[in-house]
C-alpha cells in the first residue's frame, strides 16, 4: 500500500472466525442497547430485510435450527417487531400443545376450579393459584363467591377468568396496597419498602412471584393489561441492569438533579453518600457505600455518587421484588421469549397499543339481541367512534367496554373473548352499559343519532353503566 503499509489480507489473520464473529455481534449488541436506551439513529436500522421471514421460521422449527436459532438469541432484533411477535405467539401454542399432552387441560368447562370471594380476589387468588403448578397455562374455572357467602350463577366460558385476573391485578398494583408504586406519570414499579408493609409481612415477595406468575398466565393467553409498567422495570424482567438515563423513567426531578450535579460543583450541597427512604410513614437514612453518611459529596467524588445513586433507586433499592417477580414470570413464560423484545416492545406485548383501528373492531365484532350490521343503530354507532370521538375518546370507549383502554398488538382478533354490540331493552333514555368480562356493550335502541352520540359519550367520560359481571 502507499507509504509502504502493509495490506490486511484476511487469509493471514490469526484470530478464529467464530472468536471474530463473537466479538462483533457484542459489539452489535452493545450498540443496539445503547439505542435503545438513548436513541441516536433510526430505529429500523437494525433490520435485515434480507432474511426471509418464512425461511426463517422453517429453519427455526426444524431440526437443524442452529443459525435461526442463534440469529433469535444473540441478535433477534434484525427481525421486525411484527415477525418477533409472531414467534412469540408461536412459542406459546406449541407450548400449549406440549402441555396438554402432559396432562394440562384447555378445554372450555375443564381445567382446575377455584372459588374466589369478591372482597378477597387477592388474598383468595393467591391461596388458590400458588398450588396449581403448570395447570396456571391451562384452563382455570373460577366461581365468585358474594358477600352472603354464597356462589354466583354462571359457568365460566373465559370471561369470569378474565374479570378475576382483571380485579386480581387491580387490586395488587393499586399504591395504596403498598405492594407496588406509581412514577409522576403513573406507571407502575414493585415499592422497594414492601418487606414493611404489614398487609403482606414475610409474605411479600411471595407475593410478588404469584403477581408475576398472573402477569405470565395473562401474556400466555393474550389478556392485556390496563396498568403499565416503568421502563426501568421492563428491563429488569428482561434482565438488564439499569444505569443513570434509566433513572428518568423512575424520578425526573431525581434524574435532572443529579445531571445538574454533574456539570456543577458539589460544594454548599451538603451531600453524603446516603439517601432518606420512607418506610410506612419511618424516614430511615440508608448509606450508598459503607459508612457513606459520613462520607461527603465533594467534586472529586460525585461522578460516583451519581452512579451509586442511580443504581441503588434502579437496582439494588428492587432487587429482591424484582427477582419474584421474575421467577414467577418465568414459570410460565420462558425467558428467550421475552428477551426478542427491547422495554418497549414489551411494554405493548403486555399492555397494548394505544392506537384503535375502528376498522378493525367493526370487522371483528358480534352482534346480538336484534342487532346486525346493517342495523341503522349499528350504522350510527361506527360512524360516532369512527367520525365524532378523537383518541381520547375512543380509548374511554375501549375501557367502558373491555376493562382495557388499549388495542390487543395484533388487532382485534386477538380480543378474547370477541367484542359484541347487544341491544339492551327497556327504555330508550337509558344509558349504554357494558359487561366487561366478556366485552360486551349493550346498547338501547335510540331513536336519533344524536341521542346515540349524547348517551354513549356521556357513559364514557363518566364511567356510568360500567359493570364487571
Amino acid at each position: 500500500g502507499r507509504g509502504g503499509g502493509k495490506v490486511l489480507d484476511s487469509r493471514n489473520l490469526s484470530v478464529p472466525w467464530a472468536q471474530l464473529r463473537d466479538v462483533a455481534t457484542d459489539l452489535f449488541c452493545q450498540l443496539r442497547v445503547r439505542q435503545s436506551r438513548k436513541q441516536f439513529c433510526e430505529r429500523d436500522i437494525w433490520i435485515m430485510p434480507k432474511i426471509s421471514f418464512p425461511v426463517f421460521k422453517n429453519e427455526l422449527e426444524s431440526k437443524n435450527s442452529g443459525r435461526a436459532a442463534r440469529i433469535l438469541r444473540r441478535i433477534p432484533f434484525v427481525l421486525t417487531f411484527q415477525q418477533r411477535v409472531e414467534l412469540f405467539y408461536g412459542f406459546i401454542r406449541s407450548d400449549r400443545k406440549h402441555m396438554d399432552s402432559a396432562g394440562v387441560n384447555f378445554q372450555h368447562g375443564a381445567g382446575v376450579g377455584i372459588r374466589v370471594r369478591r372482597d378477597r380476589v387477592l388474598t383468595d387468588g393467591f391461596e388458590s393459584l400458588t398450588k396449581i403448578g403448570q395447570n396456571i397455562k391451562g384452563r382455570v374455572q373460577v366461581q365468585f363467591i358474594n358477600s352472603h357467602g354464597i356462589p354466583e350463577t354462571g359457568i365460566d366460558g373465559g370471561g369470569l377468568f378474565k374479570e378475576f385476573v382483571t380485579e386480581l391485578l387491580r387490586s395488587a398494583f393499586d399504591p395504596q396496597l403498598g405492594l407496588f408504586c406509581q412514577t409522576p406519570h403513573e406507571f407502575t414499579y414493585p415499592n422497594p419498602t414492601s418487606f414493611a408493609n404489614p398487609n403482606f409481612g414475610e409474605q411479600h415477595l411471595a407475593y410478588f412471584q404469584f403477581v408475576g406468575m398472573v402477569v405470565g398466565k395473562c401474556l400466555y393467553d393474550g389478556i392485556i393489561l390496563e396498568p403499565q409498567f416503568a421502563n426501568f422495570f421492563l428491563r429488569k424482567l428482561l434482565g438488564y441492569r439499569n444505569f443513570v438515563d434509566d433513572l428518568s423513567s423512575l424520578d425526573p426531578e431525581v434524574y435532572k438533579n443529579l445531571l445538574y450535579l454533574k456539570k456543577n460543583s458539589a460544594s454548599g450541597l451538603g451531600l453524603t453518600f446516603s439517601v432518606a427512604r420512607d418506610t410506612f410513614g419511618d424516614s430511615k437514612v440508608v448509606d450508598l457505600v459503607p459508612n457513606g453518611s459520613n462520607i461527603a459529596v465533594t467534586d472529586e467524588n460525585r461522578l460516583r455518587f451519581i452512579y451509586e445513586m442511580a443504581d441503588f433507586k434502579l437496582n439494588r433499592e428492587i432487587a429482591p421484588q424484582s427477582k419474584a417477580f421474575v421467577a414467577g414470570l418465568n414459570s410460565v413464560i420462558k425467558p428467550d421469549w421475552l428477551r426478542m423484545f427491547e422495554a418497549e416492545e414489551l411494554d405493548r406485548l403486555v399492555s397494548g397499543t394505544p392506537v384503535i383501528d375502528v376498522a378493525d373492531l367493526k370487522r371483528h365484532t358480534n352482534y346480538a339481541g336484534g342487532y346486525d350490521e346493517n342495523h341503522e343503530v349499528i350504522r350510527w354507532f361506527w360512524s360516532i367512534l369512527d367520525h365524532d370521538m378523537d383518541e381520547s375518546d375512543r380509548r374511554s370507549f375501549l375501557k367502558f367496554s373491555t376493562s382495557v383502554s388499549r388495542s390487543p398488538l395484533l388487532g382485534f382478533r386477538h380480543l378474547y373473548p370477541k367484542f359484541c354490540i347487544q341491544r339492551s331493552s327497556g327504555d330508550t333514555d337509558n344509558l349504554p352499559t357494558s359487561s366487561t368480562c366478556m366485552n360486551l356493550l349493550k346498547l338501547p335502541r335510540y331513536a336519533t343519532k344524536a341521542k346515540l352520540r349524547e348517551k354513549l359519550l356521556y357513559s364514557i367520560k363518566s364511567s356510568s353503566g360500567f359493570y364487571l359481571t
